[in-house]
């Protein structure tokens, strides 16, 4: 009488650490399989990242050579401007120059 719920203790002692062994071993199969799914997910979520941020830099570097552009277009209009400025006023000057020289020598020969 005593035997037998002796065998099924000793049973009992026994299965439960390979039924325990098999539940775990699901378990890490199933861990793998969520680390794996995990990884895919950050994976694809690190490239939709890296993409929007590239494209966020172009867009930036588009909007900064656009700048870049226009402030050059600028400064070459005032440097024209600039120039048109200073050949304008070297003829008046040349003009200014001949017109004292005609005076001195209207003075002169005044003299």
């Amino acid at each position: 009488m005593l035997t037998e719920p002796l065998f099924f203790v000793v049973l009992l002692l026994v299965l439960l650490p390979v039924g325990l062994y098999f539940v775990s071993r699901e378990q890490q199969k199933e861990l793998h399989r969520f680390e794996a799914k995990l990884r895919d997910v950050t994976t694809g979520m690190l490239h939709k990242m890296e993409l929007a941020v590239g494209a966020q830099n172009q867009k930036l570097a588009d909007h900064a050579e656009f700048k870049l552009d226009s402030t050059a277009d600028r400064l070459n209009q005032t440097l024209e401007v600039l120039r048109s400025a200073i050949e304008h006023q070297a003829r008046q000057q040349e003009r200014i120059a001949e017109r004292l020289s005609n005076l001195e020598s209207m003075f002169a020969a005044a003299r």
